[in-house]
C-alpha cells in the first residue's frame, strides 16, 4: 500500500479521498491559516466594490457574515472549482470562474469578458503576490490580508525524520506555498516520490525546480 503525506492542518476531505483509493495517509501540517476580521475601512472598500476577487477557500467563511448583511453584494469571480463550491454552500453566486485555474487565467479571462474599468475587491494571505493590482492597469483593486499562513518550525523536524527514514511514497500539495515548505527540507533528504497538486498553479511550482507532478482528480 503506498502511503501519502498531507501537508494541511485540516486533512478531512483529503484524507477521505486517499484512502478510498489505497493510500495509506501520514499527516504533517507545515502552517496554519490564521484569519482576521476587517477593519472599518476595508468593510467600506468591500460595500463600494464591484467585484470580489477570491482565489481560495480560506477567506469565504470570514466573509460571509458581512456579505449576507450588504443589500448590494459585489459580484464574485473565483479561481477554481473547490473554492467556487464553498461560495455556492453558504448562499452566495458565483458570476465568474475561469477555464484554466490559474491566477494567470483568472485575469487574462476576466479582462477578457469584462474590459470596463471596475472596482475589485482581493482578500489575499501575506504570502500572495501583487500580480492582480499590476496586472488589471484599468481596474481599482483594494488587495487586502485578511489572513496569515503562519509556519510551524517544530512540524518540519518531524518532515525531515519521515524523509530520512524514507516513510512515504507520495506527497500531496494544496498551494505553492506548502511546497515551497516541504522542498526546503526534501532538497536536503532527497529520494524519489511522487507528488500530487490541487491544481494547476501547484503542479507549475513544482515543475518549475524540475520535478513532476499531476493534478488530483
Amino acid at each position: 500500500m503506498k502511503k501519502i503525506l498531507l501537508l494541511r492542518e485540516d486533512n478531512r476531505a483529503d484524507k477521505l479521498f486517499f484512502k478510498k483509493r489505497a493510500y495509506q495517509v501520514l499527516e504533517v501540517p507545515l502552517s496554519r491559516l490564521l484569519v482576521r476580521n476587517l477593519t472599518k475601512k476595508e468593510c467600506a472598500d468591500l460595500t463600494e466594490a464591484d467585484w470580489l476577487f477570491l482565489t481560495s477557500q480560506a477567506p469565504v467563511k470570514m466573509l460571509f457574515s458581512f456579505l449576507t448583511e450588504l443589500s448590494k453584494i459585489p459580484r464574485i469571480a473565483v479561481l477554481g472549482k473547490k473554492t467556487a463550491q464553498v461560495v455556492e454552500e453558504i448562499g452566495l453566486t458565483v458570476d465568474f470562474i475561469p477555464d484554466v485555474a490559474t491566477k494567470e487565467a483568472l485575469i487574462k479571462e476576466w479582462q477578457a469578458k469584462f474590459p470596463a474599468e471596475a472596482k475589485i475587491f482581493y482578500p489575499k494571505s501575506n504570502l500572495a503576490d501583487d500580480s492582480l493590482s499590476q496586472k488589471l492597469l484599468n481596474c481599482q483593486v483594494t488587495s487586502v490580508v485578511c489572513y496569515e499562513n503562519q509556519f510551524y518550525e517544530e512540524h518540519q523536524l518531524v518532515l525531515e525524520k519521515i524523509l530520512r527514514e524514507k516513510e512515504i511514497s507520495t506527497v500531496y500539495f494544496a498551494s505553492p506555498s506548502s511546497w515551497a515548505r516541504f522542498y526546503s527540507s526534501y532538497k536536503k533528504n532527497y529520494y524519489p516520490l511522487e507528488f500530487i497538486a490541487i491544481g494547476a498553479t501547484t503542479k507549475a511550482a513544482i515543475e518549475k525546480l524540475g520535478f513532476s507532478a499531476k493534478i488530483k482528480k
